[in-house]
């Protein structure tokens, strides 16, 4: 086994099989295969989270297309402009 995780860096716990991550913090299974599959999971969930942003984006754009054809009564009613800026804020990557 590598002294350092070729991912992340996360360098193996001397004397053990355990990088010293803190993804793995109190990981029992032995690392070289969890250690894998954590970085595996991570990159397939950034992925579906990029592809989700995109489609709130996507959704905010929509909204602000055929919102044009709501009266002023009922677009602030309902406050679609402020929808239309909180879905775009959600789908900006560093949005809380």
């Amino acid at each position: 086994m590598n002294d350092k995780c070729p991912k992340c860096g996360a360098e193996v716990v001397p004397g053990t099989s355990r990088y010293e991550c803190r993804m793995l913090v109190g990981c029992p299974h032995p690392v070289a295969e969890t250690h894998e599959c954590l970085h595996n999971q991570l990159e397939q969930m950034e992925a579906e989270n990029e592809k989700l942003r995109t489609l709130l984006l996507e959704a905010a754009e929509d909204i602000e297309s055929w919102g044009v054809y709501a009266s002023d009564y009922f677009a602030e009613k309902w406050d679609l402009a402020g929808d239309i800026e909180k879905y775009k804020k959600a789908a900006e990557k560093n949005s809380e």
